[in-house]
């Protein structure tokens, strides 16, 4: 095997791996292309799920909530009796 390759005028057969080589190419991209479109057009919206109940929380829990949001606690009134 030589260092230095000669230039020569390419003939058929070249033009005939070069074309099959571009052709498979080609074909992979479409190939692709086509799956990734069909995938993409294909999708439907899903369905919002359900939202769960909500019931009474419990003793405490809003005490976070309140500091986070910026509301701040009332002082409790003192029973005079």
């Amino acid at each position: 095997m030589t260092r230095y390759y000669s230039r020569k005028t390419p003939g058929w057969r070249e033009n005939l791996k070069a074309g099959l080589v571009a052709g498979g190419i080609s074909a992979a991209v479409a190939a692709v292309t086509f799956y990734l479109v069909r995938v993409t057009l294909s999708r439907e919206p899903l369905v919002p799920a359900a939202l769960p109940t909500v019931g009474p929380e419990p003793a405490g829990s809003g005490e976070l909530e309140d500091s986070v949001s910026g509301v701040l606690p009332q002082p409790e009134e003192k029973e005079e009796a």
